[in-house]
């Protein structure tokens, strides 16, 4: 879950930098005004969630069993002997 809260924080933080599709210029006015060319925007794709879920899928499965209970059934066993 720790890659999902990252991804998360991740694209928070990248929202503000993002520019809707089929944008061909960026802060156009901007630039003239400071005598600067219009910059040509490129799509970068991002995507951090299939980022998390990748990284999910290529770590391996943690298998948790229980403990064995055999120790604890001798030491009974072995109680029993005493009482």
């Amino acid at each position: 879950m720790d890659a999902f809260e990252q991804g998360g924080e991740q694209m928070a933080e990248m929202w503000q930098w993002t520019v809707p599709p089929g944008t061909e210029t960026i802060h156009t006015t901007l630039r003239e005004n400071l005598g600067m060319e219009p910059w040509q925007s490129q799509a970068v794709e991002f995507d951090p969630f299939a980022m998390a879920w990748s990284i999910m899928e290529q770590s391996p499965e943690v298998l948790v069993e229980a403990p064995s209970l055999d120790p604890l059934n001798a030491a009974l066993s072995m109680m029993e002997q005493f009482v």
